[in-house]
């Protein structure tokens, strides 16, 4: 019974500390992101908005391909 609730906390903490670590990589890259088109901003405004929307293209993209390539993985046998 004991083994049950420490195998649950366990799995608790792990998914927890892995959403934290997620969240701490997005607001990073999204901060990084501002910084790049906000320094860019004050020498060419359609140079930000094409570096803003490149990036914003490429977090699309990468995101699309996990869910076509690897997305199915995580459905087992079906």
């Amino acid at each position: 019974m004991l083994a049950r609730w420490a195998a649950s906390v366990f799995i608790g903490v792990g998914t927890g500390l892995f959403a934290f670590i997620i969240n701490l990589g997005v607001e990073n890259f999204s901060g990084m992101k501002f910084a790049v088109t906000l320094s860019l901003m004050n020498t060419s405004y359609i140079l930000s908005f094409i570096t803003y929307t490149t990036i914003n293209v490429f977090l699309v993209l990468s995101s699309a391909l996990l869910v076509v390539y690897i997305g199915p993985a995580a459905a087992g046998n079906v």
